[in-house]
């Protein structure tokens, strides 16, 4: 038991202490440079700019009031000639002093060529779109980005932790993502599978991080135990037993870096580490620096399984 285990020790999730099945990453690892100090000025990293609107082309047009009143008039004038060669009005106005042939075939043209002349000017200078240029028209799918797919599959295994529980937005998770941490020169990066998406992965590990720690000042070990494995769960239920009383964590800022992807015969690992400013009293002036890595597993081959806690190192600050 951990009976002796302080208040301030256990106000955040593992107490500063390291457990679980895995408690150890197989390579060496240099810490990076510290992050720069919270701001309440800085601006989460991850929201989409805007896209700008697509406008119609100019050349896109439609049938003008001048063109239906032209045409109109063009009908006019053609029943009237038809009525004045039926009638007894055709080949002039012979001796009855009325509108004749010939009247009615140059008010005709010149209202035609009026017509025409208004229907050139309300259509513009060019009305025809050349080929290749924007039509306003979104394309199809088989030209979209693929990589917007590539995203959609990488983000199906943390499905269940990016759901939002009641409270954990509150804490400031959109500022905790505000800004990434600067890498080491002298750090690898891991080897890691082809499709295997690793910033999508560390926005994952980031989101179960501040959901685990809002779970925990709940005492809510039924949606701890959805993102754990039963011996983490166990010490976490003892450090709880240790310290029922609900406690508040307020995360500034959190940074995470990929150290290590390994596949074993039974499982697959990720050693994540984390980079966090929080207070574990919001009574308290100042923020702590906590440097932890986390280990997370899944199943070796079955992609659609989710990633869980399985182990908690402390780093030296």
């Amino acid at each position: 038991m951990l009976s002796a285990l302080s208040l301030a020790e256990a106000a955040r999730l593992g107490g500063g202490r390291s457990f679980g099945s895995r408690t150890t990453y197989s390579r060496s690892y240099s810490k990076p440079v510290s992050p720069a100090p919270y701001s309440p000025s800085q601006t989460p990293s991850q929201v989409a700019q805007p896209k700008p609107a697509v406008t119609p082309p100019l050349g896109a047009t439609q049938p003008s009031m001048f063109s239906r009143l032209g045409w109109g008039l063009g009908g006019l004038m053609a029943g009237g000639l038809i009525g004045s060669m039926l009638f007894g009005g055709g080949m002039g106005g012979m001796g009855a002093g009325g509108i004749g042939f010939l009247d009615i075939l140059l008010i005709g043209l010149i209202i035609f060529f009026a017509v025409k002349l208004l229907r050139r000017r309300s259509q513009g200078p060019d009305s025809s779109t050349p080929a290749g240029q924007d039509s306003g028209q979104v394309p199809p799918a088989s030209m979209q980005d693929p990589s917007d797919d590539a995203r959609s599959r990488a983000a199906q295994s943390w499905d269940a932790l990016r759901s939002n529980p009641q409270g954990v937005a509150a804490a400031g998770f959109g500022a905790a993502t505000a800004q990434p941490e600067p890498e080491a020169e002298s750090e690898v990066q891991p080897t890691v599978p082809a499709g295997f998406n690793v910033p999508e992965f560390l926005e994952g590990a980031k989101t179960v991080y501040a959901r685990l720690q809002h779970s925990w000042d709940r005492r809510d070990m039924d949606d701890i135990a959805l993102f754990t494995t039963p011996e983490v769960l166990d010490e976490i239920r003892r450090q709880a037993a240790a310290d029922p009383k609900p406690s508040k964590t307020e995360l500034l800022l959190i940074n995470a870096r990929l150290l290590e992807f390994r596949e074993e015969p039974r499982d697959t690992v990720t050693s994540v580490y984390f980079d966090v400013l929080l207070r574990e009293d919001v009574s308290e002036d100042r923020p702590k620096q906590i440097r932890e890595v986390w280990h997370f597993s899944r199943p070796t081959g079955n992609l659609d399984a989710n990633w869980r806690l399985e182990g908690i190192q402390q780093l030296d600050a």
